[in-house]
């Protein structure tokens, strides 16, 4: 399917809506390409859709039973590529229009990447494993960043998610990195029963930036997925240096983050139903529109999806607003 993106859509000064989609979904954007999931009330899938070239249409690949995981970055050329983990068992259940599911605790997964110059979409060996499940990844020239946890073979038993750094090109070995603060998620009968995930995973060069969830470091005590407060951590991890930018107690958590220049930004729910993109530098916090539950940058422009408690989500385009003192 391919929709122009509707001037109609616009609402005011520089805001364009792109889609509308009925659920929440990250968003994510490189190079004049956006790309995020819509969801299909019939079938009850998500499918995955790409704003490129002044128009949105859907990407030739399968839809699946959660939102994608997503990533556009550019490829060993230069040229926008999307990553996305594929599974045998997407992580499922109800969400509310403002949240977002823990993909960690989907299973079966292996990452793959689409093309847009050609329409290819394959498998990446150099991120697969028999024992891993492979999910969240982000796409940097010959870099490939993702988060893996290990499958159960014989019943119950926890484990931990693991940040992977892996070199497309062969030349170097895949490095892997501790990941959040290091608690286990826990499994009960063969599946993830709760416990702290990986939310998200955005890769500049050979730094990364994640988002982690934790339900036992909050100090209201732990809490559940049914909306208890939980921590809700951003992370940056280089080479050398691991360092958590941010941590706070929430039920509904935090979305992103992603790289901006030499900052990192990512969006955060605010008192009243406000939202609000935060940002690792002191005083460049941006508002944005209520129920903001996935943002990306794509040059002078946020590429972000809005949530409403009575209407379905929209993708929009507006102009970077002005950053709060």
């Amino acid at each position: 399917m391919i929709v122009a993106a509707p001037a109609s859509g616009q609402t005011r000064a520089g805001e364009v809506v792109l889609d509308t989609v009925n659920a929440s979904t990250p968003v994510s954007a490189y190079g004049g390409v956006a790309v995020w999931s819509a969801f299909d009330a019939a079938s009850k899938t998500y499918q995955l859709r790409a704003y490129r070239d002044g128009q949105v249409s859907d990407v030739p690949v399968p839809p699946r039973h959660s939102p994608f995981d997503a990533d556009v970055g550019p490829d060993a050329t230069g040229r926008p590529v999307v990553v996305y983990s594929r599974c045998r068992v997407d992580q499922t259940g109800g969400l509310f229009f403002n949240e977002l599911p823990e993909l960690g605790f989907a299973r079966g997964c292996d990452i793959r990447r689409f093309r847009f110059a050609d329409g290819t979409d394959r498998t990446l060996a150099a991120a697969r494993s028999k024992v891993r499940s492979e999910v969240t990844p982000s796409i940097w020239g010959s870099h490939l960043a993702y988060f893996a946890v290990g499958e159960p073979r014989h019943g119950p038993r926890s484990t931990t998610a693991r940040l992977y750094l892996a070199d497309l090109s062969g030349k170097q070995h895949t490095r892997r990195y501790r990941g959040g603060d290091g608690r286990k998620l826990d499994r009960f009968a063969g599946k993830v029963s709760d416990g702290p995930s990986p939310t998200s995973l955005d890769l500049r060069r050979t730094t990364m930036t994640y988002g982690w969830s934790n339900l036992e470091t909050c100090p209201q005590g732990e809490g559940d997925s049914s909306g208890e407060a939980q921590a809700a951590q951003i992370w940056r991890q280089s080479s050398t240096r691991r360092k958590r930018l941010a941590s706070e107690c929430q039920g509904l958590g935090v979305f992103g983050p992603f790289f901006d220049a030499d900052a990192i930004r990512w969006v955060a729910p605010q008192p009243l139903h406000a939202t609000a993109l935060k940002s690792s530098i002191a005083g460049h916090d941006i508002p944005l529109p209520a129920y903001t539950v996935g943002a990306a940058l794509d040059g002078p422009n946020l590429i972000v999806a809005r949530g409403t408690e009575t209407g379905p989500t929209q993708i929009v385009s507006l102009p970077v607003p002005s950053a709060g003192p």
